[in-house]
Formats: C-alpha cells, structure tokens, sequence
C-alpha cells in the first residue's frame, strides 16, 4: 500500500504541478450514499486497484448540455488491456451512459475523451471501476459542461395544453431530448389577431456530429394539423448564418399552435419567431358567412371583405342593401390574392327572398396586386337585394366594392324622425346637425371617410322635437365624408364636404 500511495503522490505532482488545486478522492465513495463531490471544471485525482468497489464521484449540472470528460489513467506495468471503465449514473443511481478506457502502462498516463450527450439539469454520479486486471490504476478525472446555444425552454410544455404563448416577432428558445429520450416535442400557442400570411424563423442545433432533420407542425384551435413543416439541424453546435423560413398563408384570426418535434437524436437546441403580413386590406366588418347575417351595404360608400383566411373556411361572404328609386345599379370592384398568378372571384346577387337575379366572375391578379372590375347588375325595382361573394378554390383574397344607383335609407325609415338637415355644406370648422323627431329617438352618430373608415366616434342622443348637434371638423383633411346616422333599426348617410 505504501509503494501506491508513494506512486500516486508522485503521479499527482507530475501530472499536476499546482495539485494544491485539484481535488482527491476521499474514502470511502463507493457507493451513491457515500460519493465525492466533484467540482466541474476541477481535476478529480484518484485511485482505483482492480477487485475493489467502485469510485463514485456526485455532482450537479444547473443547466442542460453535454459533458466533455477527459480520463486520464495508467498502471505500473507492462501489462497490456488494463481497462478501467467510467459509467454515468442518474440521479437515481441507474446507468444512463458509459464506456471502458485503456489504461497507459509503466506509468505513462494514457488521456481517454468522453462526451456524455443529452444531460439535462440536475444531479449525477461518475462511477470509477473496472474489470479484473490485478493490476491499480492512478486516475485524474476532468470533467466539464459544454451548455447548448440556445437557452432552455420554459417546462413543462409537452402538449397543448400547456403550450408556451409565443408573442409576435419575438425569439423564443428550447431543447429538447436532454433527458435520454424524454422531452421530445414541446408545444407553443400563438395568436394572431389579424388575416394574414405568417412567416416562421426556426434555427436548431445538435451536440451531435452530422445533420439531422426533423418536423414543425402547425394546428389550428382544434388541434387540427393545417401544416408540417420540415426542418434542418446543424451538428456539433456549428454556427450557422441561415434560418430554417416557412409561410403559410391563409391563416385566420385566433389562436394556433406549433408543436416542434424531435424523435431521432437527442441534445436538440432551438430557437424560433413568427411574424404576420397582413392581408391588403381590413377584415370583413361582420361574421357575414351566411344570407341572415348580411352585411348592409350603402350607395357609394367602399365595402370591403376577405376570403378564405380561416384555412377553407370563410370562403362566403353576404352583403345587402336597399333600393328606393327604380334605376339601374352598378356594381365597381377590385380584388387579389395573397399568392401568385391569376384567377376569377364570383359575385352573384339576389332578391329579398333569396332567389337569384344575376351572377358575374371578377379576374383578379396575384400578390396582393388589385385588379379592378366593373359590372352593369341590372335595373332594379325598390326593394331590398343581397349581394355574396365566393371563391371555394382560391385562399387568401382580398376585396373591395362600391355599389352606385341604389340611393340612400330615406330618414322615415329611422325612428320617427321628419328629416335631417346638415349646414352649413360645405363646412369648414363646424357642421350642425338638425333634425325633427315626433317622439323620444335613440340615435348613433358617426363620420365616415370615402373608404368607409370612421374618422369621428359615435355619440348616442336620446331625445325628441327639434334638436341640434355641432361636430368639430377642425382636425379633419379636405374632402368627402359621409355623415352615418343608426336608429334602432335601420342605418342612413348624408353626405358633406369639408373645405
């Protein structure tokens, strides 16, 4: 025993010059119960004698990564396939990873590398021993942590219900397989709060040599798979200059999911944003999709509306309106796409029970490019039409429209009221709004631009007789608007130019 311990002093002092630094192992630590902590980054200095229980060494890892192990070891003899073997433990004892190393002979120290993959954060053991080889075995033992390039995400979001909300335009990061097969997809909620086409940025790394590839899936609100998207895995933790960028058009206001997997290696580090271009113009104004939820429509004033912005859904819009005078009605209207090339939009209108009166197909270009169409709807009768809007094969539409000929909601048709009388018009700082009412009215008042954007909050008035209301035009730009006024059942617009 003397000749090994005077051996493995001078073992030390030679492989370590400044050994008051380094650590020893203390008896006993041959089991989990009674094992050395070793400090990562420190050399562990040892010895291990062939038939004696193993070493076994504890330590903690606050973050995932690998560990990047180099064992240093020889013996006293000539003696050849002396091998003292270095197991990773769990926290549980259980061997997760392993492997032997060659012992050097006559003293030469012989220096092994492991890297142990996938280690996520927590507490470990190193277990130090070995097959029967008569023989003992001097050991400095360097052990450090290699972290991943991306931070960890925030656990545990392994399904959708507890999926991480990702905000727009904003770098999310995680890992995944860091636990020798658990944790291989984890799941993110996003919300978009518009119709639009998103772009998502996915950038991932292994500790691995080699490339890899694997999947990002997108599901709607019902968890219905709506896209899988594959991407690429650098190796080696090797930087890289590119994204992994996908699209997906046509998605719909509301909430989806991303659910990115990795089943076939472990030690996965990513990171990934998503963005929203909106669609040309604004969202329809109403949930529209059917006849009894039209959407009223007024003479010259711009409506507008998508199409198939909810994944096939969507792809039926209601519009109506009134006729007072008999005259003829023209409809003028543009329309594109998200996508490229070219196709039709149907427009086909109906009278007040719903019977078809007429149909036409718009041509309309691709990326986001309108194309704008005129068509003579007939000569009309006073009544009330419908107006609808298809496209069942395309996604991703944007349109609008302006119906002339159809005059305007006569103010006998709002509650009780004999007219309505705006002055001066031209205005120019101020315009006054005079009415008569027979008996106490409800009203909204509203100013709207000639793209039917309101550019004057509503005010309610509750009163009855002759009344006047006086709206501020000072901050308003020279042109046309429309004065929009809403009873209980009916909506009017008086036109007004501001100079």
């Amino acid at each position: 025993m003397e000749t090994m311990l005077s051996r493995y002093a001078i073992s030390l002092l030679t492989l370590l010059p400044c050994a008051v630094f380094a650590q020893t192992e203390s008896e006993p630590n041959n089991s989990t119960a009674t094992a050395n902590a070793l400090t990562m980054g420190t050399p562990m200095a040892g010895v291990w004698c062939s038939g004696e229980a193993a070493d076994v060494f504890s330590f903690t890892t606050t973050v995932d990564g690998y560990l990047d192990i180099v064992f240093d070891v020889s013996h006293n003899s000539p003696q050849l396939n002396v091998y003292v073997d270095v197991h990773l433990l769990d926290a549980s004892g259980q061997e997760v990873d392993g492997g032997p190393a060659y012992s050097g002979t006559d003293n030469v120290f012989n220096p092994v590398p492991f890297k142990f993959y996938c280690v996520s954060a927590g507490s470990y053991y190193l277990n130090i021993d070995g097959p029967a080889s008569n023989e003992c075995n001097d050991y400095v033992l360097h052990v450090a942590l290699v972290q991943p390039v991306f931070g960890n995400d925030m656990e545990p979001n392994n399904n959708s219900a507890q999926a991480q909300l990702v905000p727009e335009n904003t770098f999310i990061e995680g890992h995944e397989n860091y636990s020798y097969g658990d944790d291989n997809a984890d799941w993110f909620r996003i919300v978009t709060t518009a119709d639009g086409l998103m772009t998502l940025d996915l950038d991932a790394y292994n500790q691995n040599a080699g490339y890899y590839n694997s999947t990002c899936e997108l599901y709607d609100s019902a968890l219905n798979n709506i896209s899988t998207f594959t991407y690429y895995i650098g190796g080696l933790f090797e930087p890289d200059t590119s994204f992994n960028t996908f699209t997906r058009t046509c998605l719909g206001d509301g909430t989806y999911y991303l659910r990115v997997a990795s089943n076939t290696m472990c030690g996965l580090s990513y990171r990934l944003r998503w963005s929203l271009a909106p669609a040309a113009l604004t969202e329809d104004p109403a949930d529209n999709d059917v006849i009894a939820y039209a959407t009223p429509a007024y003479n010259a004033i711009e409506q507008q509306g998508h199409l198939n912005f909810d994944v096939g859904d969507d792809n039926s819009d209601w519009f109506v309106f009134d006729v007072l005078a008999e005259g003829p009605v023209q409809l003028n209207a543009a329309a594109t796409f998200m996508t490229s090339g070219n196709a039709n939009i149907n427009v086909a209108w109906f009278d007040d029970q719903g019977a078809p009166l007429g149909s036409t197909s718009g041509y309309m270009d691709g990326n986001d490019t309108f194309t704008p169409f005129t068509v003579q709807m007939g000569t009309f009768a006073p009544s009330t039409y419908y107006l609808q809007w298809t496209s069942p094969s395309l996604c991703g539409l944007s349109y609008r429209f302006t119906l002339s000929g159809i005059g305007q909601v006569g103010v006998a048709e709002l509650q009780a009221l004999d007219h309505v009388a705006l002055f001066p018009n031209p205005a120019h700082d101020r315009l006054d709004i005079c009415f008569d009412a027979t008996k106490i009215v409800d009203l909204g008042f509203d100013v709207i631009d000639l793209n039917g954007r309101t550019v004057h909050g509503s005010e309610r008035v509750q009163s009855s007789g002759t009344t006047t209301r006086t709206i501020d035009l000072s901050n308003f730009a020279i042109g046309s608007y429309f004065l929009r006024v809403t009873g209980a059942e009916r909506t009017t617009c008086f036109p007004f130019q501001k100079y």
